[in-house]
C-alpha cells in the first residue's frame, strides 16, 4: 500500500490508519483533511489525557472525484461540543446536477380567425374527405385515430393557414379609456 494519500498526516499511522487508508484506496475514497496544508492545530483533533500529546482520530472521508469541490478542512477547537474530541469542519463547494429534458417541438396554431367562413368551410369539408377516402385504414383503432388527426391537422393548415403569434397591443385598443386615467393621476400630484 503505498502512502501518498497520507502525505499531510500527522504522525506515525498505525494499523487502524492502514485500514482507514487501505479501505479508501479500495473504494476510491479520500481522507479530506490530508490534502490541506496547515498548522499542526488546524489537524489534530483529539489530545491524550495523560501525555498531553494530540492526535489525528476524527476524519473527513469524500469521494475523489469530489476533490476539486473541497475548499478547506480543519479542525475547530473552539467549538463546545460536550465531548473532548475537537469538531472537524469542512467546507465545500457544491453544484447541483443540472437535468436536461428536450420538450417535443408542439403541433403548429391553425389560425381560427374567421370560423363562419363559409367558403373556407366547404373548402376544409372537401379537402378532409378526399384525404380520409384515399387513406387506407387498418383495423387497429390506434393507427385510426393517428392516421385521422394527421390527416384532419394537415387539412385545416392547408386551408386555414398557421395562426399568427402577434399579441395584440392592449394599450393601444383601450387608450381611449387610459389616457383620461393616466392625465387625471398626472394632475393629481
Amino acid at each position: 500500500m503505498d502512502l501518498r494519500h497520507w502525505i499531510l498526516g500527522v504522525g506515525k499511522i498505525n494499523e487502524n490508519g492502514q485500514c482507514l487508508l487501505e479501505l479508501c484506496s479500495l473504494f476510491n475514497l479520500s481522507v479530506a483533511s490530508s490534502f490541506f496544508k496547515g498548522s499542526l492545530r488546524s489537524k489534530v483533533t483529539w489530545i491524550h489525557p495523560r501525555s498531553y500529546r494530540w492526535h489525528q482520530l476524527d476524519h473527513v472521508i469524500i469521494r475523489r472525484r469530489q476533490l476539486r469541490g473541497l475548499k478547506q478542512c480543519r479542525s475547530m477547537h473552539s467549538a463546545d461540543c460536550g465531548t473532548n474530541h475537537a469538531l472537524v469542519r469542512c467546507k465545500l463547494q457544491i453544484t447541483p446536477k443540472k437535468f436536461y429534458q428536450t420538450r417535443p417541438k408542439p403541433l403548429p396554431l391553425v389560425d381560427l380567425s374567421s370560423p363562419h367562413d363559409s367558403l373556407r368551410n366547404q373548402r376544409f369539408q372537401q379537402l378532409l374527405s378526399s384525404k380520409l377516402d384515399s387513406a387506407t385504414l387498418p383495423a387497429d383503432p390506434n393507427i385510426v385515430w393517428c392516421t385521422t388527426r394527421d390527416v384532419s391537422m394537415s387539412s385545416a393548415l392547408e386551408v386555414c393557414g398557421h395562426r399568427s403569434k402577434a399579441q395584440p397591443d392592449w394599450f393601444r385598443d383601450n387608450v381611449d379609456l387610459l389616457l383620461p386615467a393616466v392625465s387625471a393621476k398626472r394632475s393629481a400630484r
